[in-house]
């Protein structure tokens, strides 16, 4: 199985979006991208999708390169050559398509609500001793709680 770049992932499922005339914001992508990391450790024999971790920020799981690099003004055709290689992951692309058209109805504030729920990954990982914001929330607490949500 590939590993991406978060920041490729994220400008492929915002050319899907406005494709399908969604208009996801950063808040909204972050926790979209989240999602997709969740589900494949959970499902995927642990395997990690993105070259990074989410890390423990104040309002939730943040691929920080993602949320530093993306232009949201600038939103790639779908059918860019930057997305070849992404467009042949069947599976990826398929659960970045379930993704959007799930959760872009939920508000930003909604899902970055659910992304602090108690006893979820990031509010475990910030109740740790010695915890500093911008630390990567453990994997291990990512796939045992993504091994009960459905996508």
């Amino acid at each position: 199985m590939e590993t991406y770049d978060s920041v490729l992932v994220a400008e492929y499922m915002l050319s899907i979006a406005k494709d399908r005339n969604i208009e996801l914001n950063v808040t909204k992508t972050q926790k979209m991208l989240y999602i997709i990391y969740g589900y494949y450790l959970a499902n995927y024999n642990n395997h990690q999708i993105f070259t990074e971790n989410p890390q423990a920020w104040p309002f939730g799981p943040v691929f920080a390169r993602s949320q530093k690099k993306v232009d949201y003004t600038n939103v790639l055709p779908l059918d860019s050559s930057n997305f070849d290689k992404i467009r042949e992951d069947k599976i990826l692309t398929e659960l970045i398509i379930t993704v959007v058209e799930k959760y872009y109805k939920y508000s930003a504030s909604k899902l970055s609500e659910w992304s602090h729920e108690k006893n979820g990954p990031w509010h475990k990982a910030t109740q740790q001793e010695g915890f500093k914001w911008s630390t990567p929330i453990p994997n291990s607490l990512i796939q045992t709680y993504f091994k009960q949500v459905t996508v």
